[in-house]
Order: C-alpha cells, then structure tokens, then sequence
C-alpha cells in the first residue's frame, strides 16, 4: 500500500485529486494539506511514500514549500501536478527539489497509476537526475549556497544565518536543500562534514565575522 500526502493550493482541487487516489486501492491518503501553509510538520509525521503537490501557484510559494518539505521527509518522492507542462517553471520546480511531474489534466486512471509507479520508483526522471550531474560536474554549488554552507560548518544556526543576510528563514532553508541534493547529502552534518573533506572553508572563522558584522 503507498501512502501519499496531498498539498494543495486550492481546496476544490485538492478535494478531488484526494477522491481520485482513494478509489485506486494500492493508495492510501494519509492527509490533505493547505499548501500555503507551512506544513512540512505534518508531512514528517505522516511519513508518506509519495508528496502530490496539487494547484501550487508558482514560482515561489512552490519552491519554498517543496524545499521545507524536501527536508522534513527525504526519503518520500515529491510529484507536481503542472497546470502546463512549461519548461522554465517545471526547471525551477526540478531545482527545488520535485522528482516527477504529471500533467494536471491526465485522466484520473492515469493519475492514480503513475501516483503508484513514482512512488515504487519505478518511473525515472531523467531531467531532475541530469541537472544534478551537471550541477555537480561543473559548478556545484553557487555563491550564496557556498556562503550559508560555510556558515552551517561553523555552527550558525538557520536563524542566525537569516539574520546576518538580511532573509527570511524560510530562504535559508530553501538553499540548504539545495545545497544538500547537490551534494548528495541529507543533513547539517554531512552536508559541514563534505565542506571540511573538500576545502571548501575559509580560513577565518565565519561566525566570528557575523558577529563582528551585527556588532
């Protein structure tokens, strides 16, 4: 049985992609989400197989809210429902962290079928997969993923570092999860643990210099 979760950005929409997966009995619902809502939370302690991110307006909303939930449930496939199948806005959806997209107006036979086979893993995105590699190949992380990542090494919490550059926190983890999926890792530690490994601190310690900034 695999279990999904729904996030939705619109309560009609959400009601039905929610009466779609219950009929397909290989699928269990174990919630519906207001999407513009943090709900990472509740995602974590639903421990899905399977996020179906329903009628998200794009591009930010989306992108903050998959990153949070990126973080709270690794292991769970992420899957968009796209109102157009638009190749900037789907990149972007990539980049925060979706594994899979499905045409909003697919049948519902479809839906539930491919729901299934996503979560099995049993489908293979091959456009989220090459963007990693080359990300990784080429120019891993950018100048601001490299910066809160020192940052991490050193100790500063997520808070703190929003603090020192002047964002929200929810932008902070939004790079972080990025930094993460780049890196192939899943935590704070791992993530502190490859920056050591491959030299990628400075010297001076950054959290010194925050709080000769803030000073």
């Amino acid at each position: 049985m695999i279990t999904v979760a729904i996030v939705s950005g619109n309560v009609a929409s959400g009601q039905f992609v929610l009466a779609e997966l219950r009929r397909s009995r290989g699928c269990a619902v174990a919630c519906l989400l207001d999407g513009f809502r943090p709900c990472a939370r509740s995602v974590a302690l639903a421990a899905p197989d399977i996020v179906v991110f329903d009628a998200m307006p794009a591009p930010h909303p989306l992108l903050a809210c998959v990153s949070d939930i990126r973080e709270a449930a690794p292991r769970a496939k992420l899957l968009l429902l796209a109102a157009r199948m638009d190749g900037p806005a789907l990149a972007m959806a990539v980049h925060a962290g979706i594994d899979a997209a499905i045409a909003r107006h697919s049948d519902a036979g479809s839906l539930t079928t491919l729901v299934r086979e996503i979560a099995l893993g049993n489908v293979y995105h091959s456009v989220s997969a090459a963007s990693a590699d080359a990300q990784l190949t080429s120019d891993p992380l950018t100048r601001r993923e490299l910066q809160i990542l020192r940052m991490v090494a050193a100790g500063a919490s997520n808070a703190r570092i929003a603090r020192h550059l002047w964002v929200a926190e929810g932008t902070v983890k939004y790079h972080l999860s990025n930094v993460y999926r780049k890196l192939g890792v899943t935590n704070r530690t791992e993530a502190s643990h490859y920056a050591h490994l491959h030299r990628w601190l400075e010297p001076a310690d950054p959290l010194r210099r925050v709080d000769e900034d803030a000073a």
